[in-house]
């Protein structure tokens, strides 16, 4: 996205003119490039999950019928919400102080998102099954 000639006032400004990506970069620390990626890919993965239990039979019944895949489906959703819940607590850290300050609560945001990302990923492809 790419604005021209806009003009905006002196007290509307959040930093010095021509400081927006340096502002932006500070804000959003070093995960900033790899969060909304992550994100997406966890979404993605439990939407899949839960539309190919809903498809596949097995033995009878609709896969999402059977006890391990709603806990499969659980875990999934659990994770990702608790993943998101941690985003957010950093990024209030990060609002209320400091990116340093907030360098071990980054440090686990992406630690568990590599692995909550592994794992629904992992459970995605059990939930395939043979379509893989």
């Amino acid at each position: 996205m790419r604005y021209n000639n806009v003009r905006v006032p002196i007290d509307h400004l959040l930093g010095p003119e021509g400081g927006g990506r340096m502002l932006a970069q500070r804000r959003l620390g070093a995960a900033a490039s790899t969060t909304p990626c992550a994100r997406w890919r966890l979404q993605e993965g439990h939407r899949h999950d839960v539309e190919r239990a809903l498809s596949r039979q097995s033995h009878g019944k609709v896969i999402a019928e059977h006890q391990m895949v709603q806990e499969a489906i659980a875990d999934s959703y659990a994770e990702y919400h608790m993943l998101r819940l941690l985003v957010l607590w950093t990024a209030w850290t990060i609002d209320r102080s400091s990116t340093r300050e907030a360098r071990t609560q980054i440090a686990a945001c992406k630690y568990s998102c590599a692995k909550i990302q592994k794992d629904i990923v992992f459970r995605a492809i059990h939930m395939f099954g043979s379509l893989v």
